[in-house]
């Protein structure tokens, strides 16, 4: 049960984490444009049209006959847009400032934040908001430096000097943000020459998808509330490069990882299965003594997985949510500045992870369950046990498939296909991630094909040494068929325990 729930434990914990920890548009629109209608970008180019998203986090630009390179002003803007709206201006930086005897670089912004449109963008935590030009709000971490309320913070550049009137913290991650931030009034003097400048946008109506598209003609990427809220048809047609090429080889790669998943339960608790029954062999065999079938010895087996594998996945899927939901408040504070959703469970995954498990429960049965329905019930019953001997071809398959694999992965790094094709453009990252993933499945299972043979060279180079070693290894030796497993999938059964009672006695 452990070696079938431990996993599905962690892959539902690892997959509710990724859920939480992924904003969504939707849950993420107030603490990227505040109480704004809309929040308009100037594209990269000089005023070039673009193309984007119904979120405006993609996009592409497209082509302009006409380059214009002037910033754009408050008053064009507002030309833009229906009569009776509002925009401001959020501008943004980075300089160095002095803190002490250190210099240290910092994000710096220009945000009128009394505005009932920023509502949301930030959290005064102590203090108030800034009334002057020399006034500026801090992030905690320049109060760890030393520049707390009503201390001097002092750029370099041209050695402007600002007071510290609050301390502001960020709900958010942000490309124009770092972790240490000061926020200044418009004019300030903060940022005199602003590497961004972004405008929030206050409407008498909602910005629908035409007005965003118009804007977009004009040379501007749009987040708009209303359309993110409820993207109409038209707005969803769009999807931005590299985010839905090649769907088949995307599946392709989600296949092949769940066939390593399934490999890897398989290879764990196969052993488990393994030792079990090997614990159970007389028990079997009288019942092989009293009629039964092979098929019926199969069936009890398989009857021991039906049972822990329904068990092991709900006991894995209830430790793995608890487990995500006491590690969310945790990895927040490792990583300061980490914005979580709320605490959200993938269900259709989830339930797909617990059916692999059951899955998986099964198929690590399968094989001991042959193993059970072959046994020699006259050698069982008087207390011999066969030699175990690997199979003819496995280890020249095995050698095959690792250099394969290995050859595979290394050629689907995007390096290597650069230095073959010489040429950048051509490389697909759907093909390469379905590439990497395919040479780590054949190396994988070239290297449990080659398991049996390596235990064997281990118990015959295991002559020499003391005779614990000597036991052991030639217990593994003669127990391959849960050994190789073992060694393959990671800490599989306890051999040592079958090794001190069988091998101990035969010495």
């Amino acid at each position: 049960m452990i070696m079938v729930g431990l996993p599905i434990a962690v892959i539902t914990a690892v997959t509710t984490l990724l859920a939480t920890f992924e904003v969504s548009p939707e849950e993420s629109v107030t603490v990227t444009m505040g109480a704004a209608d809309a929040l308009l970008r100037p594209s990269p180019g000089p005023r070039t049209p673009v193309r984007q998203d119904y979120s405006g986090q993609g996009y592409t630009l497209g082509s302009s006959t006409t380059p214009d390179r002037r910033p754009w002003s408050a008053q064009e803007i507002g030309g833009l847009l229906p009569p009776g709206s509002r925009v401001i201006p959020w501008a943004t930086s980075a300089e160095v400032y002095r803190s002490g005897h250190w210099l240290s670089s910092a994000s710096l912004t220009e945000l009128d934040l009394r505005d009932p449109m920023t509502r949301g963008l930030y959290l005064l935590e102590r203090g108030r908001f800034p009334s002057a030009a020399g006034e500026v709000l801090v992030s905690p971490d320049f109060v760890r430096r030393g520049a707390g309320i009503g201390s001097t913070l002092t750029l370099t550049e041209g050695a402007r000097a600002f007071r510290v009137v609050g301390i502001v913290a960020t709900p958010r991650v942000s490309r124009r943000q770092g972790i240490e931030f000061a926020i200044g009034l418009p004019g300030g003097g903060l940022v005199p020459s602003p590497s961004r400048t972004e405008w929030l946008v206050s409407t008498p109506d909602p910005v629908g998808w035409r007005d965003v598209t118009r804007l977009n003609s004009l040379g501007f990427v749009v987040a708009s509330r209303a359309v993110i809220s409820h993207p109409p048809p038209e707005a969803l047609d769009y999807v931005p490069p590299g985010q839905d090429d090649r769907p088949p080889l995307r599946l392709l790669t989600y296949g092949m990882t769940v066939t390593m998943i399934v490999l890897e339960v398989v290879l764990l608790a196969g052993p488990a299965f393994a030792v079990g029954i090997r614990r159970r062999r007389r028990e079997l065999a009288l019942i092989a003594a009293q009629g039964a079938s092979e098929r019926q010895l199969r069936r009890v087996v398989l009857a021991d997985s039906l049972l822990l594998g329904p068990l092991a996945a709900v006991l894995g899927v209830l430790g793995g949510l608890v487990l995500a939901w006491g590690a969310v408040p945790v990895l927040q504070q490792l990583r300061e500045g980490t914005v979580a959703g709320p605490y959200e469970v993938p269900v259709g995954t989830v339930a797909g992870v617990a059916a692999l498990g059951l899955a998986s429960a099964v198929l690590a049965a399968v094989v001991p369950a042959r193993q059970a329905a072959r046994t020699d019930v006259v050698a069982t019953l008087a207390g011999r046990r066969g030699e175990a001997g690997g199979r003819r071809g496995w280890p020249a398959a095995g050698v095959v498939s690792v250099a394969l694999g290995v050859v595979l992965t290394v050629f689907s790094n995007g390096r290597a296909i650069f230095f073959v094709l010489g040429d950048r453009r051509n490389i697909d990252n759907n093909l390469v991630s379905a590439g990497q993933v395919g040479g780590l499945l054949l190396t994988m299972v070239g290297m449990v094909a080659l398991t049996p043979s390596l235990v064997g060279v281990a118990g015959r180079l295991a002559a020499r040494l003391p005779l614990p070693f000597r036991l052991a290894a030639r217990d593994a030796t003669r127990n391959r068929g849960r050994t190789a497993p073992a060694v393959g999938g990671g800490p599989g059964g306890p051999p040592g325990r079958a090794a001190r009672r069988h091998g101990g006695a035969r010495a």
